[in-house]
């Protein structure tokens, strides 16, 4: 199910199910290898190769290799996404929307999912206008808005507002965001939330008093874990230092905790220069250069 927030060890207990000769080939190929593909990017990085290769097979090789195609389409956008290809990421998503009607049968998520992530690479490429009209037909698409969902609408209004340079308005996205996943039982800790928030907003000066709160968590959880706790996914602890060194960089003389601040960036740089070569080195990249922006 690619709306479900999965365990490493349930993820490694479906790749090794991969190899069971037990297993239906349309289990398998149609189902399984999909859903892993998209999941790998959450949880290991390693895999996301392994998966794409043995879908590309079954692509130029397996008439039959069609039933669950919305879902192949997917995993494999999020996947080139990952990876810098855009052009690729694009093509596949426009392939799973012309088939959906098709397929929407075997799918677990609907038309809107698609359009929010055309939305999201848009954002990237700075195109706001273009995001937002994917973003509206994504809302004119669903009509069953969760809070997790409007949680996501308000994460991607908020990036194209500051695309736009209206940044009071983006703020107040990301307050409305805050607010929202606090009544979603999987959402209320989440890191990656606390880390969207400081990253986006500590690029402008001028709102230390609404960072304050969010800066002293993202310190409290960093100073209470160690190497150990790093994953090989999209791993939320990495995602919040980096979210802190562009607070650090850019508040450093407006900011009354940034030495509480300068000491965990310093306890982590050690390790950010030993793991430059992980497989997820983005926001291990970017942590280094805003660190190096202020000690030039």
């Amino acid at each position: 199910n690619q709306n479900f927030i999965v365990s490493k060890n349930t993820f490694n207990n479906a790749d090794k199910c991969l190899n069971n000769n037990s297993l239906w080939k349309n289990t398998k190929n149609n189902y399984l290898l999909s859903e892993l593909l998209f999941l790998a990017e959450e949880v290991d990085h390693s895999k996301i190769k392994k998966y794409q290769i043995e879908i590309n097979k079954l692509l130029n090789s397996d008439n039959d290799y069609n039933y669950n195609s919305c879902n192949i389409y997917r995993s494999l956008s999020k996947s080139a996404r990952r990876e810098g290809k855009y052009n690729a990421s694009v093509n596949y998503l426009v392939k799973a929307i012309c088939l959906f009607d098709k397929y929407k049968h075997t799918c677990d998520f609907n038309l809107s999912n698609l359009y929010r992530e055309l939305s999201n690479i848009f954002i990237d490429f700075n195109l706001p206008e273009t995001a937002e009209h994917f973003l509206t037909l994504s809302a004119n698409n669903n009509n069953e808005i969760d809070n997790k969902n409007e949680c996501k609408n308000l994460d991607l209004k908020a990036r194209i507002y500051i695309r736009k340079n209206c940044f009071n308005n983006a703020i107040q996205c990301f307050k409305e965001k805050d607010e929202l996943r606090k009544t979603i039982d999987e959402c209320k800790d989440s890191l990656r939330e606390l880390s969207a928030i400081i990253y986006n907003i500590s690029w402008h000066k001028n709102h230390y008093e609404i960072l304050n709160n969010y800066i002293q968590e993202a310190c409290k959880t960093l100073n209470n874990i160690s190497e150990n706790d790093i994953t090989n996914g999209n791993d939320d602890y990495i995602y919040l230092l980096r979210a802190l060194s562009v607070f650090y960089w850019n508040y450093y003389d407006a900011a009354n905790n940034i030495n509480e601040v300068e000491k965990v960036i310093l306890k982590w740089l050690a390790y950010c220069k030993n793991n430059l070569n992980k497989l997820d080195n983005g926001p291990i990249a970017y942590t280094l250069i805003f660190v190096i922006y202020y000690y030039p």
